[in-house]
């Protein structure tokens, strides 16, 4: 049970609202709860996030009632300013990666989900301390953990790829290599993820034999040249045609279908 802190206030409504089923609806409800807080100050920050950081780890509550805090949360830390922030993620979110229940390391992955798109350049400075907990996250033993940690991770690829994928692109790349199958798949999806962000593509579906998507694949290969050098495009497809002969058949797939997106013509 999502039990409310301020049940005779008009916080009650908010928080409800937080841990709607509709993802819209609880969207909505963090921004109107974001508003307020600046409108209060720190007083009311300062009751709030510590039982919305309590509530991303409840065991207690479902996936969605994580996502709602986590979102609110975001709201929250962003209305009280980038010191704050930085601080709270440094100091009280990203610890629980490691922590002994997956209700805590799924919280850390909801608040990678929307903290980014929602800080944009400001997530920068917290990059490197979070993509330790976000490839963690691709072979937890908890699938709703790894479900959680793709799904920041697309984000993070969607919003900051194209300008860091300097600090992206290594661990995806080691990845490739890891003996769990697991990570091996779920690297080369955001892999391919990142590569079609910054060729300016989107990954295929099919054969890819057509006319069309030849000119796709040979367009993203000069941007992807272009962008990691000649070197780094060298590296990153030697790694790619290595996963086409992966033992797992559904890394095999993808590795395939990462490489027709970004390589025009194999044998060229």
């Amino acid at each position: 049970m999502f039990s409310n802190p301020f049940p005779n206030s008009i916080f009650s409504l908010y928080l409800f609202f937080l841990i709607d089923p509709i993802p819209d609806v609880r969207g909505t409800s963090a921004k109107a709860l974001g508003s307020l807080v600046r409108g209060l100050g720190d007083p009311i920050v300062n009751d709030l996030r510590p039982w919305l950081i309590e509530k991303l780890g409840d065991q207690a509550c479902s996936s969605a009632e994580r996502s709602g805090a986590a979102c609110g949360l975001t709201e929250l830390l962003i209305a009280a300013g980038t010191d704050v922030t930085e601080n709270t993620m440094l100091t009280e979110i990203l610890p629980l990666q490691n922590h002994p229940t997956a209700s805590n390391r799924e919280g850390v992955l909801w608040m990678l989900t929307f903290l980014p798109p929602a800080l944009g350049e400001g997530f920068a400075p917290l990059l490197d301390a979070s993509l330790p907990a976000l490839i963690g996250g691709l072979s937890d033993d908890s699938e709703p953990v790894r479900e959680v940690a793709m799904r920041a991770g697309r984000v993070l690829i969607r919003s900051h790829g194209k300008l860091y994928f300097d600090k992206i692109l290594p661990p995806l790349e080691a990845g490739l290599f890891d003996v769990d199958y697991r990570i091996r798949l779920a690297s080369l999806s955001l892999l391919g993820d990142l590569l079609s962000t910054i060729g300016g593509t989107q990954i295929l579906i099919g054969d890819g034999d057509t006319r069309e998507d030849i000119r796709r694949a040979e367009r993203a290969q000069a941007q992807i040249a272009l962008t990691l050098g000649m070197e780094g495009r060298k590296r990153v497809l030697s790694g790619l045609y290595l996963a086409r002969s992966d033992n797992s058949s559904v890394v095999r797939h993808q590795a395939v279908q990462v490489w027709k997106t970004v390589v025009s013509v194999t044998a060229r």
